[in-house]
């Protein structure tokens, strides 16, 4: 149980923090005009526009919020929505240039799935940044078992936490810790 323990906090100690990855700049000013240059964000531009502009709230893991200006790493603003039961849609909108970027792990490559936030069981996956950090985590476990031979298999998608660093072309994959998030289906 102490090897348990002390195997814990070690891998914990060894996960990226979020001080530091402070943000390279703060944000003061006007915000710009989001660039919408992907079918993804035209198709979803007043979703994008309003809430780049703080006009709408944003969902931080599952606690709505509705905190006005940048929300992550200074000068970007998570802007997220609703796209059904256990479906949240999200990009990342540097508000000093315009340039909206993807989640940084998403439920697919193609069309909207590019932005759509893979799962955490049965719902969207969990996630956490900060205003002063460039640090974005997000925890995903696709729903099922891992068994191959059982009807609910789960397939090949990660499960565990995934730590990202947004940079001036996107994010950026630091690490990747495998563990078992959820409770096998019964």
């Amino acid at each position: 149980m102490f090897v348990c323990l002390a195997v814990l906090l070690e891998s914990a100690a060894n996960r990226p923090q979020f001080q530091d990855y402070p943000p390279d700049s703060g944000f003061s000013g006007l915000t710009a005009e989001p660039r919408l240059t992907t079918a993804w964000s035209q198709e979803y531009r007043t979703r994008i526009r309003l809430g780049a502009a703080s006009r709408e709230g944003f969902w931080r893991g599952y606690e709505p919020s509705d905190m006005p200006g940048p929300n992550f790493a200074g000068h970007y603003r998570v802007v997220n929505w609703g796209c059904g039961t256990g479906c949240l849609m999200m990009v990342v909108v540097d508000l000093k240039t315009g340039t909206v970027y993807p989640p940084p792990m998403s439920a697919g490559t193609s069309g909207n799935n590019q932005i759509g936030i893979p799962n955490l069981g049965m719902g969207w996956g969990d996630f956490d940044f900060r205003v002063d950090s460039r640090l974005f985590i997000m925890k995903t476990c696709p729903w099922g078992s891992l068994d191959r031979n059982s009807a609910p298999y789960r397939g090949h998608g990660f499960c565990g936490r995934s730590y990202f660093v947004i940079e001036p072309r996107g994010f950026h994959l630091i690490q990747r810790v495998a563990e078992e998030l959820l409770p096998p289906p019964e």
